[in-house]
């Protein structure tokens, strides 16, 4: 929609605040709760750390077990069946060695009393930086928040390839500037985000607020007859499920943020591994590379149900 024909209406409805709800997983299969769109995520986070199911390259075993697990801790499913080719041997050694350091710097980080800014450049930034260099999702750093307090957070943020999606997203975002709404798509005006929809952070009732408040922009300003705009309503779905990730120290520890219309359900927690031993870092990094997955396929394929609602 061109700016100059924009109407700009008002959309209180879509503005109100959902509580958040925390459950813990008492169910014997917490799948029974959780909505299908985090069915995948759960199984293949609950593999790497529980389980520990192949997670470490099969030609890096021999170094893995000799230096840094023993013998004793060698356990057959630790390790990848299938073997890599000859050219991926250096990418093998390579993730061994930085996971090897980031380990290292965690155990001195305990040991010094190292500050939460230390702990996040030294290894919680490396590790991340490692799951993620390869895909297309762009990590984001923000050493402040809105109190004001010297914290450190990460935001996960999908890079969109889809033309129309992209489009749709940046048209939108400039329609509901010239409306008074925020030239943002997420709730934060942090300018690397501005067109990036966030897909794991610390926001997560006011993300979910902006994800309604965008929908209902775009659904006030569609180009549809009325019996189309009823039966978009009633076909209404709730948004897209996010992972929610907490830090403390060595563990990390994950939660499904939830809409469940009246409210957000945090379900959780769920370990993503640890960075107190080599086998917990590679837990970690199994555990991120499957939320990296998740996020290119059923969280962009959600978000674009979710912009491109009114259109087939």
């Amino acid at each position: 929609m061109s700016q100059k024909g924009l109407k700009c209406l008002p959309i209180w409805n879509y503005l109100l605040d959902k509580p958040v709800v925390r459950r813990e997983f008492l169910a014997a299969n917490p799948i029974v709760v959780l909505p299908a769109d985090v069915w995948s995520l759960h199984i293949a986070i609950k593999r790497a750390t529980r389980h520990q199911e192949e997670m470490i390259p099969e030609q890096v075993q021999e170094q893995v077990i000799s230096r840094f697990l023993g013998q004793g801790a060698a356990l057959p499913n630790f390790f990848q069946a299938a073997k890599l080719s000859p050219g991926d041997m250096p990418a093998a050694k390579a993730t061994l060695a930085r996971l090897f350091r980031i380990v290292e710097a965690a155990k001195t980080s305990v040991e010094q009393g190292r500050s939460a800014a230390a702990w996040s450049r030294l290894v919680h930034a490396p590790m991340l930086e490692l799951a993620f260099e390869k895909s297309r999702i762009t990590g984001h750093r923000r050493a402040d928040d809105a109190s004001g307090h010297d914290t450190v957070g990460f935001v996960l943020a999908a890079e969109v390839s889809d033309p129309k999606l992209k489009a749709a997203i940046r048209n939108t975002v400039l329609d509901m500037g010239v409306c008074g709404l925020g030239t943002h798509l997420n709730q934060t005006d942090y300018t690397p985000l501005r067109y990036s929809p966030a897909a794991l952070g610390i926001w997560v009732a006011a993300w979910h607020k902006r994800m309604w408040q965008v929908r209902g922009f775009r659904h006030q300003t569609a180009k549809l007859t009325a019996d189309e705009r009823e039966q978009l309503i009633a076909g209404t779905k709730p948004a897209v499920s996010v992972p929610l990730i907490v830090v403390t120290a060595h563990e990390w520890e994950v939660y499904f943020a939830c809409d469940d219309a009246a409210h957000i359900t945090m379900y959780g927690p769920l370990s993503l591994g640890s960075t107190k031993d080599l086998l917990g870092a590679y837990a970690r990094l199994a555990s991120l590379e499957a939320i990296g997955e998740w996020i290119r396929t059923t969280f962009c394929e959600r978000m674009k149900t979710w912009i491109l609602y009114d259109q087939k």
